[in-house]
């Protein structure tokens, strides 16, 4: 870019040149700020090196160019961008700052704010922005919107009465817990005093205390109320004020009916007289303390708790009693809260600050302490006490941050552009400040190493040895900043100060300083901030150059396994075409893809598949060969290059050996896991002389595989296509078909199995075709499946159905209808929608419809099938589970689903009377069924055997030819008619 003269103007003193930007972004290179400029073309004329790092497009990217002519801005924001641009052209100065999203070059979204910085005259540099990332910020506004919502749940959801009042003490909003003490709404509250609910003489106590909590105390009370039936009812009241920006604007009251508690406390004090009113005097002390009270047996077993202690803990009263104390505290305070525990049973007081586990998820700090209950000179026992001192902790870590922060800025404007050079600079600063002869970074993993040091002497450098035991002493004294004036095991070193540092909250090792001087070994709290400070920039440094790293790493590497990512994959094939066709020479390709993979992911979750995936590419990387490149392309599918190989021959005992090592035991954590692969394999040149064609190849010669049965391999050959082509030639034909409606709907009775009656009647859809005649589903369902017309075949079947069973069997409205529901439309959004449409149309009450799911397509998205079959009993249909007893997990996951009825699949039935094993798992899916409440449905009864059996072991209904075929809805009226003739 050409440095703008200065003539080039009327006003040179208003003209910023290009060397102005270049001190601009000089200064602002420390900051998160970018530097952009546009000429009066709307193209841009500068850009930053901050740009570059916030944006990914580098000056040759965009300079020269406007931003439509490169994936800049957001499509939902163009407009109103260019509505701003338009107005800075025509001399509008008073443009606010404003928020828009923009892509990165990686196609992510970020959030950024923009600064018109500068408009002139300056044709090359017209308009000139700063620019700051704030995709951060605007997380974690959406974070607040959520704690907001979690907050209304939490009010509305409460047990107790929750009162938000005004400031001249009016209920502004009150949960619906207040209407279980009379007849009247919430809303008729709303506006009103909470005094007019009270007994008249607790009525200026109650202004009172609504005063004080005006004037910003917390307060606690016992106040008595009326409902409208005139039941008088004892609340206990917490009121705390609600400040926003710093002014008291309302009040926010827990109310508890603690009636039937008192009423029974007080007939107790009656019962037992002057003893009972002494321990009930102990009780309020123990009930009404603020600060939370356990009371704790020998073993730390929970007692009893105040009502402080709930309010704290979250739980309620009979999830905290009989059980122990340390059930409540986190495994890294475990340690510490048992010492302090078995100290006080011998007698000590002990106070100390922990984190415990709380109801909802909740984080707090406690102030707590533990002291013996000693009767009679004897300890029975231990109370621990807790308050929250969350608010404070907060408020301290805050002012910590700002300072932080200022020293922060101060600090990282002398850095080095260089993420190891600005770490060396921070630990020269260190060394500096904290009068050290050596800083250093140690990387504290499987075996600590020093990542970078700094030493004040080169020439007398600190040992390794020294830097690596003082790590390791910081390591273990468990505090956020140690001091040391000698180490264990090192007698060179007097003085030590380390901390921990992170990369991306995660654990990376220690920032120690260190030295062999004798000085004094006390720390400064302005020398532990800025060591605080000093491990944050650490943190920042290093977690630059491990995206750095990252993003390398990332081009061309699958995350998950190491292995080479597509791109790497592609380039590489490329490459070695080059060379097979300079030899001429053949290369093979293969891809691998595991065969049912995905129920390993829903069995026993993403985390243990990916650490098979990862094994999977271990296996496959050692039984290729040192010559081979294993990639994976994405999901579970795998792609191997074998750059030179003679023929087929060659190639045969490689993919054969592959496909042997997939299949072997996989142990994960404490399960045992199984799988087989598929794969294909093409041959350059005979299968394919560029990369495109081969891997088109390579994807048929798959789907052969995976069509032939799985567990093995298919080399490409042109016959493969046929199949493809023969698939799309019925893809065609089935969308004609469709189009003039060649398909009919037969229909097969169900009957009871105890009276023999028809109570329901199955759908199935035949295609009758003009030359062919019938086709049954079999022949050509598949192909609807693969193609997606099963989606708008099956709505057919169901509008068709509906309107048939509706009008024809119109006198026999007990008749339940049975359509089949596929994979495809499972997974159809609008699925209940376009149910309910049908039934409309055909004036078909949902409640007379029943939709079967398979058992195997249930199984295929267990989540989507689930809400897929709510949403479906709430409109009143019944859903069945077809073919059940041929699916992944039938016992494991029945009771998950909602459905009415189980329908035992017919190879089961047919082996009735000559297969004792049938009759057993039908027994037991009877059995099974009808102990989950289900009704049971039998398919494809064929004999008086088979029907006397499931009547025998309680079946609910029939189906099969035993009882009637499949057949159009006049045959079947007049079965209905005959059976209502013969009574």
């Amino acid at each position: 870019m050409s440095t703008l003269r200065t003539d080039d103007v009327s006003d040179p003193a208003r003209v910023i040149n290009e060397t102005c930007l270049s001190l601009f972004e000089s200064m602002l290179h420390h900051s998160p700020l970018a530097l952009v400029a546009w000429d009066g073309d709307n193209r841009v004329s500068y850009w930053s090196s901050n740009a570059v790092e916030m944006f990914g497009y580098t000056p040759d990217d965009v300079l020269g160019k406007r931003t439509e002519d490169f994936h800049f801005i957001h499509d939902d924001d163009r407009e109103e961008i260019a509505s701003i641009v338009r107005r800075l052209n025509a001399g509008d100065t008073h443009i606010e700052t404003r928020t828009n999203r923009n892509y990165h070059k990686n196609g992510n979204v970020i959030y950024c704010r923009w600064y018109v910085a500068f408009t002139q005259e300056n044709p090359t540099y017209r308009i000139i922005s700063f620019v700051e990332n704030v995709t951060d910020e605007q997380a974690a506004i959406a974070g607040l919107e959520q704690s907001e919502e979690r907050f209304r749940s939490l009010f509305a959801n409460n047990p107790d009465i929750i009162v938000i009042f005004s400031p001249d003490g009016r209920i502004v909003d009150v949960n619906r817990a207040i209407e279980r003490y009379g007849p009247m709404n919430r809303e008729d509250t709303i506006g009103h005093r909470f005094e007019e609910f009270l007994y008249e003489e607790d009525v200026q106590q109650h202004r009172e205390y609504i005063q004080r909590a005006l004037n910003g105390e917390v307060l606690r009370y016992e106040s008595r109320a009326h409902t409208i039936e005139g039941r008088e009812l004892e609340l206990l009241i917490t009121t705390i004020p609600i400040r926003r920006n710093g002014t008291i604007d309302g009040l926010f009251s827990l109310i508890r009916d603690e009636t039937t508690e008192r009423q029974a406390r007080r007939r107790i004090i009656e019962q037992e007289g002057e003893l009972l009113e002494s321990e009930q005097r102990l009780r309020s002390l123990f009930d009404q303390n603020p600060a939370a009270v356990f009371s704790l047996d020998d073993r730390g077993t929970i007692l009893d708790v105040n009502q402080s202690a709930l309010l704290i803990s979250g739980f309620a009263k009979d999830q905290v009693t009989g059980h122990s104390l340390f059930e409540f505290v986190r495994n890294d305070d475990q340690t510490m809260v048992r010492d302090r525990f078995e100290r006080a049973r011998r007698g000590e007081r002990l106070s100390f600050e922990f984190r415990p586990l709380l109801g909802g998820g909740r984080q707090l700090t406690l102030q707590s302490a533990f002291f013996p209950a000693i009767v009679d000179g004897n300890i029975a026992g231990i109370y621990f006490f807790a308050q929250d001192i969350t608010a404070r902790r907060l408020a301290e870590r805050k002012a910590r941050e700002q300072t932080r922060q200022i020293r922060e800025l101060s600090l990282a404007a002398a850095s080095s552009s260089s993420s190891n050079a600005q770490l060396i600079a921070i630990l020269e600063a260190g060394c500096r400040i904290f009068e050290m002869e050596c800083g250093a970074i140690v990387q504290h993993d499987f075996e600590p190493r020093v990542d970078l040091r700094f030493d004040r002497d080169p020439a007398d450098p600190m040992p390794l040895e020294s830097v690596l035991a003082a790590a390791e002493a910081v390591s273990q004294a468990h505090e956020p900043i140690a001091t040391f004036r000698s180490i264990p095991g090192d007698s060179a070193i007097q003085r030590c100060l380390g901390t921990f540092v992170s990369i991306d909250e995660g654990p990376y090792g220690i920032l120690v300083f260190l030295s062999r001087d004798r000085k004094d070994a006390s720390v400064p709290d302005e020398h532990r901030d800025l060591l605080a400070l000093t491990a944050e920039l650490s943190s920042n440094g290093l977690s630059l150059r491990r995206s750095r790293e990252h993003l390398r790493q990332l081009a061309y590497t699958d995350a998950l396994t190491g292995l080479a990512n597509r791109t790497l994959f592609q380039e590489r094939l490329r490459e070695s075409l080059e060379v097979a066709q300079s030899r001429f020479t053949r290369l093979a390709v293969m891809v691998v893809d595991l065969d049912g993979f995905k129920s390993v992911n829903e069995t026993l979750g993403h985390g243990r598949g990916d650490a098979m995936l990862r094994q999977i590419s271990g296996r496959l990387l050692q039984a290729s060969g040192p010559d081979a490149t294993v990639a994976r392309l994405g999901g579970d599918e795998f792609a191997v290059l074998l750059p030179s190989v003679g023929d087929v021959s060659q190639v045969e005992p490689i993919i054969a050996r592959l496909l042997h090592t997939v299949e072997n035991t996989y142990r994960i954590d404490e399960y045992e896991q199984f799988i087989t692969a598929s794969a294909g394999i093409a041959i350059y040149p005979e299968d394919g002389r560029d990369d495109e064609t081969l891997m088109k190849n390579l994807d048929i010669a798959l789907y052969r595989a995976k069509e032939r049965g799985r567990n093995g391999y298919v080399f490409y050959h042109p016959s493969l296509e046929a199949t493809v082509q023969m698939r799309l030639s019925q893809e065609k034909l089935l969308r004609r078909a469709l189009e003039r409606e060649e398909f009919i709907v037969h229909y097969q009775p169900i009957s009871d199995a105890r009276t023999g009656r028809i109570v329901a009647l199955e759908a199935l859809v035949r295609w009758n075709h003009p030359a062919s005649g019938i086709i049954l589903p079999s022949q050509f369902v598949p192909s609807a499946e693969i193609s997606g017309l099963i989606v708008p075949l099956g709505d057919w079947v169901l509008r068709t159905a509906a309107a048939t069973v509706a009008e024809t069997l119109a006198d026999y409205p007990y008749l339940r209808l049975a359509v089949n529901l596929s994979a495809k439309q499972l997974q159809r959004p609008d699925l209940v929608t376009s149910v309910e449409r049908a039934l409309a149309a055909a004036k078909f009450p949902p409640q007379r419809l029943e939709i079967e799911i398979t058992e195997s397509v249930a199984m295929v998205d267990l989540e989507q099938a689930m809400h897929v079959v709510g949403a479906l009993k709430a409109i009143g249909a019944k859903v069945s589970v077809d073919d059940f007893g041929t699916g992944y997990s039938s016992l494991s996951y029945l009771r998950r689903f909602d459905v009415d009825e189980i329908k035992i699949d017919r190879s089961f039935v047919d082996g009735i009377g000559s297969e004792s094993n049938d009759e057993t798992i039908v027994r037991t899916i009877i059995g099974m069924g009808h102990s989950l409440g289900l009704k049971v449905v039998a398919e494809g009864v064929e004999t008086q055997q088979q029907l006397d059996f499931l009547r025998e072991e309680g079946c609910d209904f029939i189906q099969g030819f035993l009882i009637a075929r499949p057949t159009d809805a006049q045959s079947v009226l007049a079965l209905l008619q005959r059976e209502a003739a013969n009574g």
